[in-house]
């Protein structure tokens, strides 16, 4: 059976609404998905009868931010309990750091584009079908590229202004978000995207297995070949879980990069464990 473990929705920064999701995957050949919306959950309102209309199972799944080394990171979670006060208090507080940032990076960006407001964002309510977040989904409202392409250009024009911004942001330290997540029932995995340099790849992971984490994301398009085989290599080694997906956010990201079944995984490459499948 195909697997996609790795899928954001309009509820937090893709496009496409849990059953369009859905739809895409059917039609792929994909049996087992994961929805892993940003420091959201909203997905899984009503998604097991939406489901089982179409006959796909899945695992239910969260992205959270965190911070490590200073940096912006995140995290996997499957099968966390969605009723637990502790995660959905945090996921709420990630939501607003977003926000927070957000206005940041407008304030930022309105000293050389007077289209854009801090006050018009604040009171802005983000269109799910742009992607993205608020400030992704604000500034395309006013007209401005927000492509993969023309935010890595803004990037680029304010590194130093937003590399402080990121520095900034206010998530709760991984090894915590770690152990929120087992507090939550789940399992803990490291997405792929986070962890790019191959000369610390394995102490940061081992790091990390000792903090309490539960597995790899083996296969991901953000990883190269060479990191993709090192890490399926050590959770097989060191008895960790290992999931995959193809980080697909709709036509926010671009569908060569990022997309449901770019990367054919099929569930026997896959290390679950006990984490519960649904449908």
């Amino acid at each position: 059976m195909k697997s996609d473990l790795h899928i954001h929705t309009w509820c937090s920064t893709g496009t496409q609404t849990p059953e369009e999701v859905i739809q895409e995957a059917i039609s792929k050949g994909i049996g087992l998905i994961s929805i892993t919306d940003d420091d959201t959950m909203d997905a899984y309102q009503g998604l097991a009868d939406i489901a089982d209309q179409y006959g796909i199972s899945f695992i239910r799944g969260v992205q959270v931010s965190a911070i490590y080394n200073g940096d912006l990171f995140r995290l996997l979670a499957y099968d966390c309990d969605p009723e637990n006060t502790r995660l959905q208090t945090v996921l709420q507080e990630n939501r607003i750091v977003w926000d927070d940032m957000g206005l940041k990076v407008i304030k930022l960006l309105a000293e050389d584009y007077p289209e854009l407001s801090a006050e018009e964002y604040i009171s802005y309510q983000k269109n799910p079908r742009h992607g993205g977040f608020k400030y992704n989904s604000y500034t395309y409202h006013k007209g401005l590229d927000v492509s993969d392409e023309g935010w890595l250009k803004r990037l680029a024009q304010y590194r130093e202004e937003m590399t402080a911004i990121m520095r900034s942001l206010a998530f709760s330290p991984v090894e915590e978000v770690i152990e929120l997540i087992h507090d939550a029932g789940g399992y803990a995995i490291i997405p792929g995207g986070y962890l790019r340099n191959p000369d610390t790849l394995i102490a940061d992971v081992e790091h990390l297995v000792a903090a309490g984490l539960d597995g790899l994301e083996g296969f991901n398009p953000s990883h190269s070949a060479e990191v993709a085989t090192t890490l399926r290599e050590y959770a097989k080694e060191h008895q960790l879980l290992i999931t995959g997906g193809g980080d697909g956010h709709g036509t926010y990201a671009s569908q060569e990069k990022y997309a449901i079944g770019i990367i054919e995984i099929n569930d026997q490459a896959l290390n679950l464990g006990t984490i519960r499948i649904y449908g």
